[in-house]
């Protein structure tokens, strides 16, 4: 396989910016720039799809969604454009900003404008950045300084900033998950993707029994992915209500949903 077929997409684009994104994310996402090992869209689907088997759907159903590992933020970034009903490409194109695909000579370029002045019109970040005024349904933290720093210049460039609640605090040192709710009737969900050891050069055992601990004051559910299986087994035995597999590259991830009843 050639360099150019594991660096760009079909619409041209340099798969390490991601999904969404065209500023390439700095050294210090590993996770994001170990193209070797993994197919980086994969990884994004693989979040989204984390988001998605939770049953994040907010305006069918108002929840508190928490990332207490939030990392770059994708995850949470990737939330309230779900929340937003934002289409994926309406952050890279324009009306002549057009993706490859949209280029080819037999494509009516009249489909393309409607397609995009009809997605265009259904996103709804300007709309939901007003009306939340800081009564924010999202959260995101992460202990990294470097890696929070570039999710909230990530999430002001994707126009959702307004939309999730920062914070620089080590998972063990998170506020009670029943502070997060706007109202005392909402239901607060966690979703994250913790590190394990073939993803990020760390102490990924020490990072889960933190974890854990949160999750133990969570009267809630919590969807967790993760590509080393074997590091679930740090979780107490909550009773689990779903698993996904999901390939990203070489490795065999899963995404595992639990019911957390508070037990602190």
């Amino acid at each position: 396989m050639s360099t150019r077929c594991t660096s760009e997409d079909t619409d041209g684009t340099a798969l390490y910016t991601g999904l969404r994104s065209e500023r390439p994310l700095p050294l210090e996402c590993k996770h994001a720039l170990h193209t070797i090992l993994f197919d980086v869209h994969e990884y994004f689907v693989s979040l989204v799809c984390s988001i998605l088997s939770s049953g994040w759907s907010p305006e069918k159903k108002v929840e508190v969604l928490v990332d207490p590992m939030c990392g770059s933020g994708t995850l949470p970034i990737e939330a309230a454009l779900l929340m937003a009903n934002t289409a994926p490409g309406l952050l890279r194109y324009s009306r002549d900003k057009k993706p490859c695909a949209a280029q080819w000579l037999d494509i009516d370029q009249q489909s393309w404008i409607h397609s995009y002045d009809t997605a265009k019109a259904a996103d709804r970040r300007e709309y939901l950045v007003k009306q939340m005024q800081k009564k924010h349904l999202i959260f995101a933290s992460d202990v990294h300084s470097k890696a929070l720093e570039l999710a909230k210049i990530s999430a002001q460039e994707a126009g959702v900033a307004g939309l999730i609640s920062f914070s620089q605090q080590c998972v063990s040192k998170l506020p009670h998950p029943d502070l997060m709710r706007p109202f005392p009737s909402i239901p607060v969900k966690v979703v994250t993707n913790p590190p394990w050891d073939r993803r990020l050069d760390t102490d990924a055992e020490a990072s889960w029994r933190q974890l854990n601990a949160f999750l133990r004051k969570l009267n809630g559910t919590a969807h967790v992915l993760c590509g080393e299986p074997s590091l679930f087994r740090l979780l107490d035995a909550y009773e689990g209500i779903g698993r996904i597999s999901v390939k990203i590259a070489t490795i065999d991830a899963e995404i595992r949903s639990f019911v957390t009843p508070k037990i602190e």
